[in-house]
């Protein structure tokens, strides 16, 4: 995740606004609470402005499951600004926009043998 951002880049997340490498690794411990999350990263826009800046809109929704089989989904954009380095482009300040969020039960699980499809945790070294 830190990749996506220049040494120095800024991140306001509402909650917290400050250095990205800091939201880096806060994302990563405040996720930990969940049994499981996903973050789908959907349409993307970008303007050049010239060659060395470009500004942005990424919309996202993310799951995230809860113990007790309570999913919470967030809806947002990213509003990015852009700067190319050496060559390289990535996000020099970002401002993460909630647009609505919902919390549901989970009912019953589809019916198909998910058992026999690979875990998500398999990749990550997990059991």
């Amino acid at each position: 995740m830190l990749s996506a951002y220049h040494d120095g880049a800024t991140d306001d997340h509402g909650m917290f606004v400050g250095s990205a490498a800091d939201l880096c690794a806060r994302v990563v411990t405040s996720h930990r609470r969940y049994e499981a999350t996903m973050h789908c990263v959907l349409n993307h826009s970008i303007d050049i402005v010239d060659d060395t800046h470009a500004t942005g809109e990424v919309y996202n929704v993310t799951y995230l499951l809860r113990a007790g089989r309570q999913l919470d989904t967030w809806w947002g954009r990213y509003l990015d600004r852009y700067e190319c380095r050496d060559g390289r482009w990535a996000i020099v300040h970002r401002v993460c926009v909630h647009e609505w969020t919902r919390t549901e039960p989970l009912g019953d699980a589809m019916p198909i043998q998910a058992q026999l499809f690979r875990q998500g945790r398999e990749d990550r070294g997990g059991s």
